[in-house]
């Protein structure tokens, strides 16, 4: 019985004193990201709906993009919904850490995974989780539209040049 408590013990100090390593995201370059994603758009979100799912056993956050301009990918529709296993319903909330659903009226880059526009059955529909977000911003001192990246990991960019960096790699 001690020799168990000690084993106990120690498994327990070992546990806490070593971080779980599979919750990482590999870190993406706008070029792996590129060549990672199925689909690659420029879109503005026009709705977003929380509901419950049988199939994902709890909440999900469908995000209904208009796309405004195909990056890369084929037979593109004019509209494009994003699953999220996360959000509220039937009084139960699931959050994800490092889940970051876009925002209402948002415009955006969005790197798309292979499979995203169809139930969710996907953790994260977006290549590299929140590095495949890129958001557009107006430049009110140049009158221009940049891009940032919607988790901060990334200096503004000119929209132009960043869709021409990405046709460039996408393309090649």
């Amino acid at each position: 019985m001690v020799k168990l408590t000690y084993m106990l013990c120690g498994l327990t100090l070992w546990i806490a004193t070593h971080p779980a390593a599979a919750s990482m995201v590999e870190p993406l370059s706008v070029d792996r990201l590129c060549t990672r994603a199925a689909t690659i758009i420029d879109a503005e979100v026009v709705d977003i709906k929380t509901t419950w799912s049988n199939e994902a056993r709890g909440p999900i956050t469908t995000v209904r993009l208009k796309v405004n301009q195909v990056l890369k990918g084929h037979n593109v529709p004019a509209e494009v919904s994003l699953v999220y296993p996360v959000g509220t319903a039937n009084g139960i909330e699931r959050s994800i850490e490092g889940i970051e659903i876009p925002f209402a009226g948002e415009r955006g880059i969005y790197f798309l995974a292979e499979g995203s526009k169809s139930t969710g059955a996907l953790m994260h529909p977006l290549t590299g989780w929140s590095q495949g977000h890129f958001i557009v911003v107006p430049n009110a001192w140049k009158d221009t539209l940049e891009v940032v990246r919607a988790d901060g990991a990334q200096e503004r960019m000119d929209r132009g040049a960043f869709v021409q960096l990405i046709g460039s790699k996408a393309n090649s």
